[in-house]
């Protein structure tokens, strides 16, 4: 099929379709060693990728390659921008989180972690790093255990933050800037109220290895989560003691995936989510407005599946349209939203997973379309 030739042809110029979905696009071999993080620019006019061997490369919104730097000594695990493009972060399983000039492509700053060796950030992998959405502060997530701020203006971090008993694997600033949530191998994800300095929450549902996080562009208290064992839970912070709800795969799997799910994105405007995961699969959940009346019996108002999963043999259409069937939750909507703001991250999306060849797998292909930034 359709999906299964893509996989087979990564590093060619290729497509994938289905109903009510967006086609997803790969780059002419894109790297030549594994892809790791992906990161449009907030005025959607670049794609950053970083790859297995401490490569970062430049494109464009029309995917030419333009240029490549190389500011680690290993994978680069997340890339992100800052609120005015100018300057970008990488953090690498180096140990190392750097700030680059965009322009010019050179590293004005190694952030030196405190009481480590020259030249370390983390102690060990950084796997994690995110801008403020609007000041000059950086999170950085480590294998050590720790989560560090930073400014990137200052020779020292700023705090360090010990929340977790296990490596932590992510790090997302709330939109208001407050807050900072954190996913860890420990099965838990924190909340930090970075004005205080203080853990406001801690919520538990997960299995195994929480390796994604998303908050939602507009209600401000719900976010969602995905994990090693394949769920994708949805979380309001007035709630931290279990999940709003979960998303489940057709046939009633009792996860929303197979295997590791490496992303989750909403869409602009909120009424859709799109995970992507190793199981080669990247699908899209709708859900119902919060606030709206129950219309359905408790064990149906998960999220619907949106359309046929990009990736593997598929498993049939589910309901092609989007909103429908009622219960608590998130933003709906009829459609797929069209024209400007209709892909998913918005202005500054974050990334993607990568194909092991250095091209993109299917499931990479068509969060990397869908999260293509608004207006492009």
């Amino acid at each position: 099929d359709a999906a299964g030739a893509t996989r087979r042809r990564v590093g060619r110029l290729s497509a994938v379709s289905r109903p009510h979905l967006p086609t997803g696009i790969s780059l002419h071999q894109a790297h030549d060693e594994p892809l790791f993080s992906l990161c449009w620019s907030r005025g959607g006019e670049w794609l950053l990728s970083g790859d297995g061997a401490g490569t970062v490369k430049y494109w464009q919104t029309t995917l030419n390659n333009v240029k490549e730097v190389s500011p680690h000594a290993g994978a680069v695990r997340a890339i992100s921008f800052c609120p005015t493009d100018t300057y970008f972060a990488t953090g690498s399983d180096d140990g190392t989180v750097k700030v680059l000039d965009f322009e010019r492509g050179t590293t004005v700053r190694l952030m030196p972690g405190a009481g480590l060796e020259a030249g370390k950030s983390h102690r060990w992998d950084v796997k994690h790093v995110e801008w403020h959405p609007d000041k000059a502060m950086l999170a950085s997530a480590s294998k050590d255990g720790s989560s560090k701020l930073w400014d990137p203006r200052a020779p020292r971090e700023a705090a360090t933050l010990h929340q977790h008993k296990g490596p932590v694997t992510q790090v997302r600033w709330h939109p208001a800037g407050r807050y900072l949530l954190s996913g860890s191998k420990d099965q838990l994800i924190k909340l930090f109220d970075v004005r205080a300095m203080r853990e406001a929450a801690a919520f538990k549902g997960h299995k195994r290895e929480v390796s994604a996080l998303s908050w939602h562009p507009v209600h401000a208290e719900l976010f969602a989560s995905g994990c090693h064992g394949g769920a994708v839970h949805f979380w309001s912070t007035t709630r931290p003691e279990e999940p709003l709800s979960s998303c489940h795969g057709h046939g009633h799997a009792s996860n929303a995936h197979d295997s590791a799910v490496w992303g989750v994105e909403w869409h602009p405007l909120g009424h859709l989510l799109a995970s992507f995961s190793q199981d080669m699969h990247t699908k899209f959940w709708s859900r119902a407005r919060p606030g709206e009346p129950r219309t359905a019996p408790r064990d149906e108002e998960e999220a619907t599946e949106v359309g046929a999963p990009f990736g593997g043999g598929g498993r049939g259409r589910g309901d092609g349209d989007v909103g429908k069937g009622g219960g608590k939750g998130f933003a709906g909507g009829k459609g797929f939203a069209a024209g400007r703001g209709g892909g998913f991250g918005g202005r500054g999306g974050g990334a993607a997973a990568g194909g092991a060849g250095g091209g993109l797998n299917a499931a990479a292909l068509a969060a990397l379309a869908a999260m293509r930034p608004e207006g492009q």
